[in-house]
């Protein structure tokens, strides 16, 4: 998959399920779905990406609050 791709870390997504794996040097993340819950069940997944110069970090987040901006 994205094997074309000079990339040490690819993100995509589109089936809304968020995962992460490594293979052939790369780390893909799928980073899920913030605006439309999976599964039925309510919550929905994202991923914060945090890449600094020395390393690259990220956290997967689920939610199932809705909040309202003013």
């Amino acid at each position: 998959m994205f094997a074309s791709i000079e990339a040490d870390i690819i993100l995509y997504g589109h089936d809304h399920q968020g995962s992460t794996v490594f293979g052939n040097e790369k780390m893909y993340i799928n980073c899920g779905s913030l605006g439309c819950p999976s599964q039925g069940n309510g919550i929905a997944n994202a991923v914060i990406l945090v890449i600094d110069a020395s390393y690259a970090a990220f956290e997967t987040v689920q939610s199932n609050t809705i909040t309202k901006k003013s």
